[in-house]
């Protein structure tokens, strides 16, 4: 759901758009405005009229009237050949489409005044057409190409000595590592940004810097630092009494509070924000707050509350053309009527959000419909259409998924960027200093031929044709070496991106052979997984199945992790359903005898010393929902059992591997107990226990990990879940992760 208009990503990039578009204060009404360009519509004063026109409606968010003016002045301004005046106006449609989210025309309008800019050697404006650019290259996640424009901006300000627009470059290349996820240089840049603007003494820029600073620690989940800069950025605009920063602050404080799941207080700050919004008449900012306001309504589990406020916000986005405002706002309308179970509604207002958002092109808003669609569809008995939907959020969320190698490489090229802009920095430097070194004996060879004509003369011509031919030959040297590193820089990205883009399809391929978690959850609406691959793809996998009126459920960790590991799951996974759907064999023990048969055959194992001992530690549960009479049976692994009164029963395993080992039994053991409503069973790997971490760096350990399920058993499954992962990297840190983890958690 879109946020207020200056919260989060637009207040990060507000600092870029003060150059062209601080709250702005008009001198003239739009009326005003009007009259005196019908008065003149083909002068110099009309195009300028048309200009600010444009903005008055742009900043309003009436975007086709504002498009109007400006081509009409961009008519005039090349009519007269103002190229100064053309310059602005085709910065305020770039300023338009940028609003009105179309990235591609805005950055073809920036581009197109830079070059108008750059004829008139007009520096100021050719450094804020650079933000300009940048900024809409890092919306669209081209941050190579975003930070370079934005040091180009920095190094022009910096020549001009413009502090203030220094200080909003600093704050754009925060941007830049606040959306790696490296918020370490993104806070030290935007603290270089609020030392400048408090030296100024520049209270509104100020707190923006502020709330910035607030909206790094709010990602980080470090909610009180982030309370602590909204709460001081709403005191300065309070202070100056600037209506939008205090709309502004109290929306950051409300989303903050929505984060901590505080929805009564994070609705009295929406509500708040809403009420200034109101008295300004800013009609996209009021109907981002509707939707905000919606959103809380419907996590605090009040879907008509939330219907009432997203409809408020879909007739704003309507009446101001605002497309992906429209679309965002079906798509939460349709997630209210799905939480009310009126999965009708809810399908006439997906399909409706999809189709705009197909329309402009929004690839995670189509993920993100397509992704809800899928369950309204199969709640409205529409299994074909259920099906394609998945399909189409299942490919979409894999190109939009931010994996950390992914970032990886784009921090790596920043860091080469880096280090580029040092080196050319040091030939500067030394370029300068030969020519003070140059100067400097220019003048004793002006005192040499006063004293000694004609002789020193040629001595020091000598010396500068043999100096010219050491640097020609050393700079040929340099670009030879430069372009044999460029090269070599290309040929491993290139290897690089073909191995990831490989093991990321092994995973898709893992992940679509093992059940969702949806999946599990219609058959257990009480249940959880922790599933944490150590690399990509993972050894550990799980399982489920449906046979005679019996669920099966699996964990198994199989010999390795990474992709050997991921190979050996497949296998598994095959096996078990070999053995259950081919051979209809569904008592626990039973089954794992016949997939570690399948094992022996498949590596051919025959107990020989030198042979890989390939297999699986299991832990495998056949589950009569009907009368909660379960069978077990373990390899390695254990089942926990947790009743209502918190007393844990582990049923041990047979000390044996689903694979070949000396000594081993020719069966496993099934064991039967009978479970009593609200009990808890939990299955899982050894990779939790395993973790080295905490403050000695040691291991987690199985004491500490049954401890902690017994702290929270009261819990919903889900809280459950969420405890035991930030358990797990509160406890990991800085450490590498050495295992893959697995958890599997039923609430009978």
């Amino acid at each position: 759901m879109k946020r207020i208009g200056l919260s989060i990503l637009t207040l990060l990039t507000l600092l870029v758009l003060k150059i062209n578009g601080q709250v702005t204060v008009y001198a003239s009404t739009p009326d005003s405005l009007k009259q005196a360009y019908n008065k003149a519509p083909q002068t110099v004063a009309g195009a300028l009229n048309a200009l600010n026109l444009a903005k008055w409606y742009n900043h309003n968010g009436m975007f086709d009237s504002a498009l109007n003016y400006a081509n009409l002045g961009i008519a005039t301004a090349k009519k007269l050949k103002r190229d100064s005046i053309l310059g602005q106006l085709y910065r305020s449609v770039g300023n338009i489409n940028s609003s009105r989210g179309n990235y591609p025309e805005a950055l073809a309008s920036f581009q197109q005044a830079l070059k108008v800019t750059d004829s008139v050697k007009d520096r100021i404006d050719e450094a804020k057409l650079y933000n300009n650019i940048g900024n809409i290259e890092e919306k669209q996640a081209s941050y190579s190409k975003a930070y370079c424009h934005f040091k180009k901006a920095l190094n022009l300000f910096i020549k001009i000595n413009d502090t203030r627009d220094v200080s909003a470059t600093y704050n754009n290349i925060a941007l830049i590592f606040h959306d790696q996820g490296n918020n370490a240089r993104a806070i030290e840049y935007n603290l270089m940004s609020l030392s400048i603007l408090e030296s100024m003494k520049e209270p509104y820029l100020t707190a923006n810097a502020l709330n910035n600073i607030g909206n790094i620690y709010r990602d980080q989940k470090q909610d009180s630092q982030a309370l602590t800069y909204y709460n001081q950025a709403l005191a300065k605009f309070q202070g100056i009494s600037n209506k939008q920063g205090i709309a502004t602050s109290n929306n950051n404080i409300g989303m903050v509070y929505m984060d901590q799941e505080d929805y009564d207080k994070a609705l009295q700050y929406f509500n708040n924000s809403l009420g200034v919004l109101k008295d300004l008449g800013l009609k996209r900012d009021i109907a981002n707050c509707y939707g905000d306001i919606g959103s809380t309504y419907l996590k605090k589990g009040d879907p008509k509350q939330a219907i009432e406020n997203d409809q408020k916000a879909l007739d704003l986005y309507k009446a101001i053309g605002d497309q992906q405002g429209v679309s965002q706002n079906m798509n939460q309308l349709a997630l209210a009527y799905f939480a009310m179970d009126k999965y009708i509604d809810a399908q006439k207002e997906g399909e409706g959000a999809l189709a705009i958002a197909n329309d402009i092109n929004s690839p995670r808003l189509i993920s993100d419909i397509n992704d809800l669609l899928s369950q309204v569809y199969e709640k409205n008995n529409q299994p074909g259409k259920a099906l394609k939907s998945y399909k189409i959020f299942d490919a979409l969320r894999d190109s939009l998924d931010n994996e950390d190698n992914t970032r990886k490489i784009i921090t790596a090229q920043l860091a080469h960027q880096f280090e580029k802009e040092q080196e050319a920095q040091t030939l500067e430097n030394e370029k300068k200093a030969a020519v003070a070194d140059e100067a400097a004996r220019r003048q004793r060879a002006v005192l040499y031929f006063v004293i000694s004509i004609l002789v020193l003369v040629i001595g020091f011509a000598g010396f500068m044709v043999n100096r010219f031919y050491v640097i020609h030959r050393q700079k040929k040297i340099i670009i030879e070496q430069k372009e044999e590193v460029v090269l070599k820089n290309k040929v491993i990205e290139e290897k690089n991106k073909d191995i990831t883009d490989s093991i990321n399809y092994a995973r898709d391929i893992q992940r679509a052979l093992m059940p969702g978690e949806q999946d599990l959850r219609r058959v257990f609406p009480e249940s959880f997984v922790l599933y944490l691959p150590k690399d990509i793809v993972s050894g550990d996998f799980y399982w489920m199945s449906e046979k005679d009126g019996k669920t099966l459920l699996l964990a198994a960790d199989c010999t390795g992790h990474g992709v050997p590991g991921a190979l050996m799951s497949m296998i598994g996974v095959s096996l078990f359903n070999e053995a259950v759907e081919k051979k209809d064999i569904i008592e626990p023990g039973s089954i794992l005898s016949e997939v570690r048969k399948g094992i022996i055959n498949t590596f051919r194992q025959k107990g020989d010393s030198k042979q890989h001992r390939d297999g699986m530690d299991a832990a495998l549960c056949s589950i009569d929902q009907k009368t909660l009479k379960i069978d077990f049976a373990g390899a390695y692994n254990p089942l926990w059992i947790v009743n209502k009164n918190g007393e844990v029963k582990e049923v041990t395993p047979d000390k044996q591997p689903v694979g070949i080992q000396e000594g081993q039994r020719d069966t496993f053991t099934t064991q039967s107990f009978q479970l009593e409503k609200g009990d808890i069973m939990y299955i899982f790997s050894d990779g939790y226990a395993d973790q080295f971490g905490g403050p000695s760096g040691k291991k987690f350990k199985y004491k500490q990990f049954h401890d902690l399920l017994l702290s929270a058993y009261k819990l919903a499954m889900g809280e459950q879940k969420a405890l035991l992962e930030k358990t797990f990297n509160d406890w990991k840190g800085n450490l590498e992760q050495v295992d893959d983890v697995l958890i599997l958690g039923i609430r009978v």
